[in-house]
């Protein structure tokens, strides 16, 4: 008669535990790493589609000329398609409430974005 061999419960448990474990401390790094591609992605992909507009606005002799930001953008719609403009006094709706730091590495500048109003609040020229 032969005896078959097998894993006992505790031993399946404390297997089951140690990979637990393991995945439990790699996986926010994983998932980090690629939240940090996903976004640098995006980015190189917007500076392409903003660099190839600007570009084509430039062939087209349309980046000059224009009276105000307004006109502009409506000459710049035409180029890219534009999701959401915002409104030069109400900008605070355009961003989520929350800090967010601007302005130079030398002098940041960090906002509290519920409280925007304008440009000027966040140190640009209207």
């Amino acid at each position: 008669m032969s005896e078959k061999g097998a894993f006992t419960l505790a031993e399946v448990l404390i297997t089951l535990a140690v990979i637990g474990i393991v995945a439990a401390l790699t996986l926010p790094g994983l998932i980090q790493n690629h939240n940090e591609k996903a976004w640098s992605t995006a980015k190189d992909l917007w500076e392409k589609k903003l660099t190839e507009t600007v570009r084509r606005m430039n062939v087209d002799g349309v980046m000059t000329g224009h009276d105000s930001t307004e006109d502009f953008m409506n000459t710049f719609k035409n180029y890219m398609k534009v999701i959401k403009t915002c409104d030069k006094d109400d900008i605070n709706k355009c961003y989520s409430p929350k800090i967010v730091t601007t302005g130079k590495d030398d002098a940041p500048l960090d906002i509290e974005t519920e409280t925007l109003t304008s440009a000027s609040s966040m140190g640009l020229k209207e």
